[in-house]
């Protein structure tokens, strides 16, 4: 029972964080001019990550040597992560009173990947401490949807703050950037060639020029978001 409670709070603490960032992709999209669709997406998002959660519990060992895979969804969430700080903007009309008549510009399906792609990077972290935590995968699936539904719950919320303070889906931005840099920095190939470049020139730290790169790259874009926000304004 214990070890359950663990494995909640360690997961509602770590994914209201996570659904800020789902909150700007969502308004990104405008999908909260949709409520139909807003409804079926958040629905389809709760299975999806809890059974695409669960399955990377039950094989992290295999999944995180996977060559290349650290690279792929870095560059992924780097993407995501820039198109979202620099497409910020504040709302001319009150986007919560949409009717949902017409389909949102992205289909769900495409919606559902791009929150699938994202979650998979900024909950790693999390997913493996539960992977340590934890040894019953029905119990991981339970602890898993229970935190999910809570977030998603909490998500009109969210929305509302982010529809209010426009500039949060920037910051939102950087911070996905932060994290690509970082899981980028986890490919073996990429480690070894930086090992190898401080080993023949001896002045490069590895484990302190990533976290610096992956800072700096968030304050850039938060820079240039801002920057183009003011411009367009």
């Amino acid at each position: 029972m214990k070890s359950i409670i663990q494995l909640a709070l360690l997961n509602l603490l770590n994914d209201i964080d996570n659904i800020l960032i789902i909150a700007s992709l969502l308004r990104k999209n405008l999908y909260e001019q949709y409520p139909r669709a807003l409804f079926i997406v958040k629905i389809f998002a709760i299975i999806m990550l809890s059974a695409s959660r669960t399955l990377y519990v039950s094989i992290i060992q295999t999944i995180i040597d996977f060559p290349g895979l650290h690279l792929i969804t870095g560059l992924i969430v780097l993407f995501i992560g820039v198109r979202l700080a620099l497409t910020a903007q504040p709302n001319e009309e009150n986007r919560l009173l949409g009717l949902g008549k017409d389909a949102p510009p992205i289909p769900i399906h495409r919606m559902l990947l791009i929150i699938l792609l994202t979650d998979f990077v900024i909950s790693l972290d999390t997913v493996i401490i539960t992977a340590e935590l934890s040894n019953n995968i029905f119990q991981t699936l339970f602890v898993l949807l229970f935190s999910l539904v809570v977030v998603f719950v909490l998500l009109p919320f969210l929305t509302t703050i982010i529809n209010t303070f426009f500039w949060l889906q920037i910051i939102a931005g950087g911070i996905l950037v932060q994290i690509s840099v970082h899981a980028i920095a986890k490919e073996p190939f990429l480690l070894e060639m930086l090992s190898g470049t401080q080993k023949f020139i001896g002045i490069i730290n590895v484990e302190r020029i990533v976290p610096m790169l992956a800072f700096d790259s968030m304050i850039l874009i938060i820079f240039i978001g801002i920057i183009r926000l003011i411009k367009n304004k």
